[in-house]
């Protein structure tokens, strides 16, 4: 390979996210790109690393962490301190040179992504178990016993009320999904006037809900970027929480302001409140703060809610004061 060619390769693979390590026919290293140097560099400078046997790189590893094999070609390290990460190590070998390859992943974020998925439907399964058990054994009831008029309303209140929680459930999960797949592809938002996300959004309510929105006289007519369906969702989310948990004739308060680069909904609402630690769990999946109370809700709102605030590259506050009320700010970014 010529020199020119060399020199184009190395640069290809310095610019290469994941690590890269070349180990000479005597199983030193005799390359190392910038991302393996990154990643090893706590452990030891480039100086060290670049002509170290593979012998040594190995001992230093599991000096500051565990190496697991996981064929005769990978490996995983991991790394628990200064903070929990975890390596991809895959080798490949030339049979004619005898020259090593070592290329190393940093597979932490997908790690981290598998649990928070696996904690999910763990969640998930928790939540529809209840209600599932509550239907099959009430409903099994009344085939079985045929009780009164009056025991057979009774339980079907409760199988009504279990199955209104469920739909409400299965919707949240869908829409969580739906939004947390566009969160991988890139979303199109397009400028759309907060005074048309707002009235779309409110006409979408029921007759006796939107009434009690009120929107104070203020410019709600700049350009926002958005998604007009997934903010709507959000929008209305936000708007159906504060509805729910206000008094039936208590208004709810929509307002606007803008800083330098978004516009923000403020939806205010004079239910009776969080404290620090329920603010704190707000946008936890399946979290309500009452879950013994007559509230409807899944506990995923607010997650859906945040989910379509990253897609928009915005934000999402919550501020709540005990027995006085809740305010939740939408930030959009301005369109240009």
């Amino acid at each position: 390979m010529s020199i020119p060619d060399q020199n184009a390769l190395k640069i290809a693979l310095d610019l290469h996210p994941d690590g890269v390590a070349l180990f000479d026919a005597d199983q030193r290293i005799c390359f190392a790109n910038k991302s393996f140097l990154a990643m090893f560099g706590d452990f030891a400078n480039s100086a060290e690393l670049v002509g170290m046997s593979e012998a040594d790189f190995c001992t230093l590893l599991t000096q500051h962490g565990r190496l697991h094999a996981r064929s005769r070609l990978s490996q995983r390290f991991s790394l628990n301190s200064p903070a929990a990460r975890a390596f991809e190590l895959s080798y490949q070998t030339d049979p004619v040179s005898a020259m090593r390859l070592l290329w190393a992943r940093d597979i932490s974020a997908s790690l981290e992504r598998q649990a928070q998925t696996r904690d999910f439907f763990s969640m998930a399964a928790h939540q529809l178990r209840t209600p599932v058990a509550s239907i099959f054994g009430f409903s099994e009831l009344l085939l079985a016993r045929k009780p009164d008029a009056t025991r057979t309303e009774d339980l079907l209140k409760v199988i009504h009320r279990q199955s209104s929680f469920l739909v409400d459930l299965l919707g949240s999960l869908l829409e969580l999904s739906r939004v947390s797949a566009h969160q991988t592809q890139a979303v199109p938002l397009v400028p759309m006037s907060s005074a048309q996300l707002v009235a779309d959004s409110v006409a979408s309510l029921p007759s006796a809900a939107a009434v009690r929105i009120q929107t104070p006289a203020t410019d709600h007519a700049t350009k926002v970027l958005a998604d007009p369906v997934t903010a709507r969702l959000a929008f209305i989310q936000v708007l159906n929480n504060a509805l729910r948990f206000s008094a039936a004739d208590a208004p709810v308060i929509v307002a606007c302001q803008t800083t330098a680069t978004h516009l923000e909904l403020l939806i205010s609402d004079s239910g009776p409140g969080m404290t620090r630690e329920q603010l704190d769990r707000a946008f936890d999946h399946f979290y309500r703060a009452n879950p013994e109370g007559s509230t409807p809700g899944a506990g995923l709102g607010l997650s859906l809610v945040r989910a379509v605030m990253q897609q928009h590259e915005g934000h999402v506050k919550l501020e709540s004061t005990l027995d006085k009320g809740t305010c939740v700010t939408l930030g959009f970014r301005l369109a240009p």
